[in-house]
């Protein structure tokens, strides 16, 4: 009975890297084809560019092209203030940290199980679920903490005027 509690415990160790390795992917999988389909349904916004020469071109002496227009640069960010450009840095942050929060309180789970009563594997276990809900609270509450500050800056701006 005890050399099949053994090999049980050989072939969890083996299997554990496969396993984790594998929900990895499940979940990298999930994320992009939830992106690709929220791509796909949202609108271009991007300026279409002419794939010929507009009939009022003109050539120079030099041999520069003269296209008779302007030039005008588009923000890739799409973020007109500083304020929006952290917002959306915050919603990428949210989208990749979730997943990584998910894994993580799994695994303190995993721990708990292989603890088997012993009270350092239990401490390490907990110390692990108690990193990862913090860690996932100020990730969450990010945008709050975000709006917060920018509040008492605008009420400081505000009272200053």
């Amino acid at each position: 009975m005890m050399h099949h509690i053994n090999s049980s415990k050989r072939f969890v160790k083996q299997i554990a890297p496969t396993l984790a390795a594998l929900c990895v992917m499940l979940v990298i999988v999930a994320w992009t084809a939830h992106t690709v389909a929220a791509a796909g349904n949202q609108t271009s916004n991007q300026t279409q560019y002419p794939t010929s020469y507009p009939a009022d071109y003109q050539t120079s002496a030099s041999g520069k092209t003269d296209f008779g227009g302007t030039v005008s640069l588009v923000n890739p960010l799409k973020s007109d203030s500083l304020e929006q450009f952290l917002l959306d840095l915050i919603q990428i942050l949210i989208i990749f940290a979730v997943p990584i929060i998910i894994l993580m309180i799994i695994y303190s789970g995993f721990l708990y199980v292989m603890a088997r009563g012993s009270e350092e594997q239990v401490t390490k276990a907990t110390r692990s679920f108690t990193y990862a809900v913090v860690g996932g609270l100020l990730i969450l509450g990010a945008e709050i903490i975000l709006k917060i500050i920018q509040g008492t800056v605008n009420q400081l701006t505000n009272s200053t005027l």
